[in-house]
């Protein structure tokens, strides 16, 4: 991919001395003609994996379309960006996020399903519209990775509980 990306810095809002920061959560690759994104919830189980990296790919595809169009960007706040997402790892999909382009409190699984209309049509162009949207609802009916891990963990207050959810969820026999 040969396109510029905007990074949306952390604390140091504005200070780009340092392009190798941990603080940054979305970057261009230094060697590589990549996108380099950080995200908050580990990817529990491979189809959580292809979901990320598909949703990943049809945003990348479609701020290159906006870009190419002569649109001109969204331009949050930093400090509005940082709620974004302290709300959203707090509150997970069961709570109240903030969307990044209002500033308006919603419900997360509004703010998603805002997000997936948003790029349907990049995943539908690699494919991924179908795959995404089972997968979307499957983490509805389910929950993230995380609480997952919470509900094995529920069970018996055990520790051990959760590592065989882990192996069970990420080695499937």
């Amino acid at each position: 991919m040969d396109a510029q990306a905007s990074a949306v810095p952390g604390p140091t809002a504005g200070d780009r001395r340092d392009d190798v920061g941990l603080y940054w959560d979305i970057r261009p690759s230094h060697h590589l003609p990549t996108i380099e994104v950080r995200v908050a919830d580990a990817a529990l189980t491979p189809d959580d994996t292809l979901m990320l990296a598909a949703v990943v790919r049809a945003l990348t595809a479609t701020a290159l379309q906006c870009i190419r169009a002569g649109e001109p960007a969204p331009r949050p706040a930093p400090e509005v960006l940082r709620a974004a997402c302290w709300r959203a790892a707090r509150d997970g999909l069961a709570g109240t996020g903030i969307d990044p382009l209002t500033g308006h409190l919603a419900a997360q699984t509004t703010l998603i399903e805002k997000l997936l209309h948003t790029i349907a049509p990049a995943l539908r162009q690699h494919d991924d519209l179908d795959h995404t949207r089972e997968q979307w609802q499957r983490l509805r009916t389910e929950g993230t990775g995380a609480d997952r891990q919470r509900a094995a963990y529920r069970q018996r207050s055990s520790t051990p509980d959760v590592v065989d959810y882990l192996i069970s969820a990420t080695c499937p026999q």
